[in-house]
């Protein structure tokens, strides 16, 4: 899941290749258009939430295993909010419609847009 998620954000930019190879071209880097397809649909964090599966679907459980489980996910829980603010001023109208629509982190319910209203003409 958590590779999906990252393929689904766009490979070459989650590994750093995108901005690498743009600086070894002399250009600048083109980043693709805000990420909606695939997990994203469902969540707008799929990422930390793969993460975080991770953390805590280890076959064997120590008291170290549980603190770094539980510090990461605080980390992915509360991460991406400023990556969120940053989505917000970079991508404008648009993340914030796909915020109303797409819960944040825990993909169990999906808000529900308004109907539009007629115009009264």
């Amino acid at each position: 899941m958590l590779l999906k998620a990252i393929r689904d954000a766009g490979f070459a930019q989650q590994i750093g290749f995108l901005g690498w190879w743009a600086v070894y071209r002399k250009v600048p880097p083109c980043y693709a258009p805000m990420p909606q397809r695939g997990l994203f649909r469902f969540c707008r964090q799929p990422i930390y939430v793969a993460f975080a599966m991770t953390l805590w679907t280890v076959p064997t459980w120590t008291p170290d295993q549980l603190e770094v489980a539980l510090v990461l996910t605080l980390y992915c829980v509360t991460g991406p909010l400023l990556k969120e603010r940053r989505f917000s001023r970079r991508f404008g109208e648009q993340f914030r419609a796909y915020q109303k629509r797409v819960p944040y982190w825990l993909p169990l319910y999906r808000r529900r847009m308004p109907p539009a209203k007629p115009d009264d003409v």
